[in-house]
């Protein structure tokens, strides 16, 4: 995956995680830069990145996007042709095979949800199971063991 679409899908997948059901304008992702990591980008420079009219980011630009989609630094290159990679956030970076805590699995969890094609669809139909009462959602459980049996 080329830099400009891990881009596009971390702001898009941001939003998501703020409990936003639309995608942060790159004006809003700047703003909140500014005011939570303190750091300064322009809106013409992201749009670069995500329009992959840029292809390289500066160290610092690299680090302070990765602090802020809460991935690490080394996710924000272009995948080799063929290849693929995943948004390892911080906390479950040094457990590849299994999540150590629930802090981990939960940053697991953000990691696939961010790698996703569309983070929002997913976070609207995580949240629709949260709403599920117990017998509901036994139910559906039942339902789907059902359907993989067959």
């Amino acid at each position: 995956m080329e830099l400009a679409e891990k881009l596009r899908r971390l702001r898009s997948a941001e939003s998501v995680r703020r409990g936003l059901w639309r995608t942060l304008t790159q004006h809003e992702v700047i703003h909140a830069m500014r005011q939570e990591i303190g750091v300064s980008l322009s809106q013409a420079y992201l749009s670069q990145l995500e329009n992959g009219r840029r292809t390289h980011l500066t160290n610092a630009t690299r680090e302070a996007l990765a602090r802020f989609y809460h991935v690490q630094p080394g996710y924000l290159m272009s995948d080799p042709p063929g290849g693929a990679s995943a948004p390892l956030s911080p906390a479950s970076a040094g457990a590849p095979d299994a999540p150590a805590s629930p802090d981990a699995e939960l940053a697991a969890l953000w990691a696939r949800l961010s790698a996703a094609p569309e983070p929002a669809r997913l976070a609207r139909l995580l949240d629709w199971l949260l709403r599920l009462s117990p017998a509901e959602l036994a139910a559906l459980e039942r339902h789907m063991e059902d359907a993989a049996s067959e």
